[in-house]
């Protein structure tokens, strides 16, 4: 099985599409060697991401995507790994969302009730919800999104003063057309993008990076000012998940050890799995 500490190799690769080969490149157009599955992701290395897209199958990813409320449509070939598909911000905040909620998605809605000039309710939403996920997967895949916001792509965020457990994940097109973030508390599951509306590419990389992060900070804060002083917001929910799963703490020279390549550093980080999946040093 792929876990957080599976180790990938992020090298060169090509494969043969309808179109000709494709070469995937990562943003910053260098090869890091052998990463692990959570360093991948906190760093937003593309190669890995499709190469766990072969291994798993774009049949399962594309299953996933209905799952989560995506209905914009999807092309069923590797480069989905990369979002080359596009989707709502609403779409993707709300998949973001069923994460947050122990894998429970919920049908986003403009409105909740209306009422009467008296004061009475007149009508009230009922909440279409499934589950979409297990709370032992959701709680697995916030615990690398957590590490986005903390050592990855998105650390910027915490620098420029984000504050409590924040999960989430950022993302850059090809020729900056536009960047997005989405992250998620506890309580609230906010999505930024940032871009051109017809399309149009060319900004230049120091204006756009980082930007998602600026706006994301304004809007958790702004969210922050709506609370009820009730105190700090508390960590995810692990309660439902904790039949399920495990973890254990590893550090570069831990990983480094396993798998006597050079991985990225991502300091000491708990690693959660499955049970029965837990990776095993040598």
């Amino acid at each position: 099985p792929i876990t957080a500490a599976t180790s990938i190799v992020d090298e060169p690769v090509t494969f043969e599409s309808a179109a000709g080969v494709w070469a995937p490149q990562n943003y910053d157009h260098r090869f890091h060697g052998t990463v692990s599955v959570r360093t991948a992701i906190e760093q937003s290395l593309n190669i890995p991401a499709v190469k766990i897209a072969q291994a798993v199958g774009t049949k399962r990813i594309l299953q996933m995507a209905e799952k989560l409320g995506i209905r914009s449509p999807l092309a069923d070939n590797l480069s989905i790994a990369l979002g080359t598909s596009g989707v709502s911000l609403l779409e993707i905040t709300s998949a973001y969302g069923a994460l947050a909620q122990g894998g429970l998605y919920v049908a986003p809605s403009a409105l909740q009730a209306v009422m009467t000039p008296e004061g009475d309710p007149a009508w009230h939403r009922t909440p279409v919800r499934h589950q979409a996920v297990s709370p032992q997967a959701a709680y697995v895949m916030t615990s690398l999104l957590r590490g986005v916001v903390e050592r990855g792509t998105a650390a910027k965020a915490k620098a420029m003063g984000l504050r409590g457990t924040v999960a989430g994940k950022t993302g850059t097109t090809d020729g900056y057309r536009d960047a997005w973030f989405v992250g998620y508390t506890p309580d609230v599951v906010v999505g930024v993008w940032v871009g051109f509306d017809d399309d149009v590419g060319g900004v230049r990389a120091p204006d756009l990076a980082g930007c998602d992060a600026r706006v994301c900070v304004a809007a958790c804060r702004g969210h922050a000012r709506h609370r009820s002083p009730v105190g700090p917001v508390g960590d995810f929910e692990v309660s439902a998940a904790v039949g399920g799963v495990v973890y254990r703490r590893y550090g570069d020279f831990d990983l480094l050890r396993s798998t006597r390549q050079r991985l990225l550093g991502t300091g000491q980080a708990q690693f959660w799995f499955f049970l029965g999946t837990m990776h095993k040093l040598v």
